[in-house]
């Protein structure tokens, strides 16, 4: 059996629209049935699964972080991590990247080198509360309160926050528009 999945784009403008200039140009070809088809590169692969999570912060799937996990096990010696690291400042997910690494190594031991994690740190508050508000004790019996609070947490700066909310209003109301035409 082959899983696929097909996306038109890695994720909602929420708050800004994903930028990676050379997405298909960093693809890995792979046969699959003799047939050649583009994978992302592992590197790209990493950021779409943040954007993803950032999308669905509250309810946060396990799956998608083991899929992290797994991800820079596998790969983590040879990833290209300051590509992933300006790309992810680039499109203001750091502080998504540094959560879903933190809890790729708190929950399922991912080998996320520190000198990375020292990198993208956020501040020390915003990461004591990160660490409070999800972790390795709550993870699985996460409250709803701490769905929304991550979401805040995430948010690179304080002007995303505001942006984000205005995005989602517009999105929403073109969707239901559209879909009731």
């Amino acid at each position: 059996w082959l899983h696929l999945e097909f996306h038109g784009k890695l994720a909602y403008p929420r708050p800004y629209e994903p930028r990676i200039p050379s997405l298909w140009e960093r693809a890995k070809i792979k046969e699959i049935t003799q047939q050649n088809v583009l994978f992302l590169s592992p590197e790209d692969t990493l950021l779409s699964l943040v954007f993803h999570l950032r999308s669905h912060t509250r309810r946060l799937a396990l799956k998608f972080i083991m899929d992290i996990a797994v991800l820079v096990n596998k790969q983590g010696d040879s990833l290209d991590w300051d590509y992933i690291l300006a790309t992810a400042r680039t499109n203001h997910i750091a502080h998504a990247l540094y959560f879903f690494l933190y809890l790729g190594q708190e929950l399922l031991l991912a080998k996320v080198p520190e000198a990375i994690l020292r990198r993208i740190r956020p501040s020390r508050l915003v990461d004591a509360c990160m660490q409070k508000t999800m972790n390795r004790h709550n993870f699985l019996a996460a409250q709803a309160w701490q769905g929304v609070l991550t979401r805040l947490l995430i948010f690179d700066q304080a002007q995303d926050l505001p942006l984000y909310f205005w995005r989602v209003l517009v999105l929403e109301r073109r969707l239901v528009t559209s879909f009731f035409k």
